[in-house]
C-alpha cells in the first residue's frame, strides 16, 4: 500500500463505519485473529520506507466488518453431540476402572504367583510400556484410519487383555495382559481428550467432567476388586472388567460408526475438521508478514 492510498483509507474511515483500521503486531496474527468471525479481512504488512520505520514494530490492518450470522446446530445435531460425548466418558470410565483395579489384588497375585515386589512390579511396567507405545501409535493410526476406527481399535484391545487375564494363567502371559491393555486405552485415552479439546461449545467444562468420570471408574474399581481378592477365584473380577470393556466397544462402535471426526455432527472451531499437526502449527504459525490474505 503507497503512503497516497494509506492516508486515503486513514480519512475515509471516520465517514465510513464499515471500515475498521488498527494497530497489530508483525509476528503475525494471533491465533484467534486466525480463526476469525466471518468478516471480510485485508490484512496488510507493508514495512518498507521511511513512514513503517517511523512507526516502529506496527503493521497497519484496514478491515471491512461485515459479519454474517453462523448457521445454529440444529436439536438433532446437538442430542447427538451430546450422545457422542456420554459415550466418550464410559469410555474414560472404563479407562478409570482398569487403572483402580490392581492395587487390592496385588497381595493376592504375589501369594498365587509366588512372586516379590521386584517381580510383581512388572505388571506396572509392561502397563506403562503399553501406554507409551500406544500414545506413539496414536499420531499415526489416526492419521491412516481416523478417529472412529482408531478408537473402535482402542476399545477392542483390552478385550484381548481381559480375556488372558480372567483365567489365570502363568505370571508371563499374565503381565503380557496388561501391555495390550495400556495399549489400547491409550489409543482412547488420546483420541477421546483430542475430540473434547476440538469441540466448539464449552470444551474446557466438558473436559473437566469428562476426567471426573475417569475419577470416578478410578473410586468404584478398587471396592470390588477388594472383594474378588478374598475369593478363591480372585481373577474372575477380571470377567466384570471384560464385560465392561465389551459395553465399552459396542458403545464407540455404534455411536461414532468407525468414521473420521471431520464426518462427525459435532463442530471443531467451526471448520468442522480435526486439528493434525500440521495444521495446528498453521493456527499457531499464522502467516508472514509482508503478505496479503483474505478470509470469509
Amino acid at each position: 500500500m503507497s503512503p497516497a492510498e494509506l492516508q486515503t483509507a486513514v480519512e475515509t474511515a471516520p465517514s465510513n463505519p464499515s471500515v475498521d483500521i488498527h494497530a497489530r503486531s508483525i509476528h503475525g496474527p494471533s491465533p484467534q485473529e486466525w480463526l476469525g468471525t466471518g468478516s471480510k479481512d485485508i490484512e496488510l504488512a507493508d514495512l518498507g520506507g521511511k513512514s513503517s520505520a517511523a512507526a516502529g514494530s506496527t503493521a497497519v490492518v484496514v478491515a471491512q466488518s461485515n459479519p454474517s450470522p453462523q448457521p445454529q446446530p440444529s436439536a438433532s445435531a446437538r442430542r447427538t453431540a451430546r450422545i457422542q460425548f456420554m459415550a466418550l466418558c464410559w469410555s474414560l470410565f472404563a479407562i478409570g476402572w482398569n487403572d483402580g483395579t490392581t492395587g487390592p489384588l496385588l497381595t493376592r497375585i504375589q501369594s498365587v504367583y509366588h512372586v516379590g515386589f521386584a517381580l510383581v512390579s512388572l505388571i506396572f511396567v509392561l502397563q506403562c510400556v503399553g501406554f507409551v507405545f500406544g500414545a506413539i501409535a496414536v499420531l499415526f493410526l489416526t492419521e491412516r484410519f481416523g478417529f472412529g476406527k482408531t478408537i473402535a481399535f482402542g476399545a477392542a484391545l483390552p478385550l484381548i487383555g481381559y480375556a488372558l487375564q480372567s483365567p489365570a494363567p502363568p505370571f508371563p502371559v499374565f503381565v503380557i495382559g496388561f501391555a495390550v491393555n495400556g495399549f489400547g486405552f491409550a489409543l482412547q485415552d488420546a483420541v477421546a481428550n483430542g475430540y473434547v479439546a476440538c469441540l466448539k461449545e464449552n470444551p474446557e467444562a466438558k473436559m473437566g467432567i469428562l476426567h471426573a468420570v475417569y475419577g470416578a471408574g478410578a473410586l468404584v474399581a478398587p471396592l470390588v476388586s477388594t472383594q474378588f481378592a478374598q475369593l478363591p477365584r480372585w481373577s474372575f473380577h477380571y470377567l466384570v472388567s471384560l464385560g465392561l470393556t465389551v459395553s465399552n466397544a459396542f458403545i464407540l462402535a455404534f455411536v461414532f460408526r468407525f468414521r473420521k471426526q471431520d464426518g462427525l455432527p459435532s463442530l471443531i472451531y467451526g471448520y468442522n475438521r480435526v486439528l493434525t499437526l500440521p495444521s495446528l502449527c498453521r493456527v499457531l504459525g499464522g502467516d508472514r508478514p509482508g503478505t496479503v490474505r483474505r478470509r470469509s
